[in-house]
């Protein structure tokens, strides 16, 4: 179970978060939603341990996420940011980059299917095999975050954030 509770926090003299507090269990779809600046984007990039609130707490059961080690917590929960990050390299090399584990072949084509990228890669020239620019270039905005929803599903984090 996931607890975030009373999180503030400033921006430029600001108030973003004035005590956003939600509860999730396993398994639980959380949405949050608001209009521009509200400060979602702030809270996903609090629970990934990117910045700190002013005030407040999160737990993940009873351990309080702040005296967890940095990398410990970042390994339990996947992040996919707006815009995500794309390399130059292969489209392979993009799904695998920052898996900290073997990945069989087989995990690799269900979390491309997963992420329904499989229909665009097969029309690649070079399949999983073709190079991209650095930033995902010569890509859709959609086929570089599928690439990189694809990734998360082989991190298969405890908790997942998409911005």
């Amino acid at each position: 179970m996931l607890e975030v509770s009373g999180i503030y926090k400033k921006f430029k003299k600001r108030q973003i978060l004035n005590g956003a507090s939600f509860t999730a269990v396993p398994g639980q779809c959380v949405g949050i939603a608001g209009g521009n600046g509200c400060g979602k984007t702030t809270l996903l990039s609090i629970l990934a341990g990117v910045s700190r609130p002013d005030q407040g707490s999160i737990r993940m059961g009873k351990t309080d996420i702040f005296k967890l080690p940095l990398v410990q917590w970042r390994r339990m929960i996947g992040y996919g940011p707006q815009s995500p990050y794309l390399f130059s390299g292969t489209i392979r090399e993009n799904i695998l980059y920052g898996i900290h584990r073997p990945v069989t072949e087989q995990e690799l084509l269900q979390a491309i299917d997963d992420s329904q990228c499989s229909d665009f890669i097969r029309a690649m020239p070079h399949g999983l095999m073709t190079r991209i620019g650095e930033g995902g270039s010569g890509l859709s905005g959609g086929q570089r975050q599928r690439i990189s929803l694809a990734r998360l599903f082989l991190q298969n984090p405890k908790i997942l954030l998409l911005d």
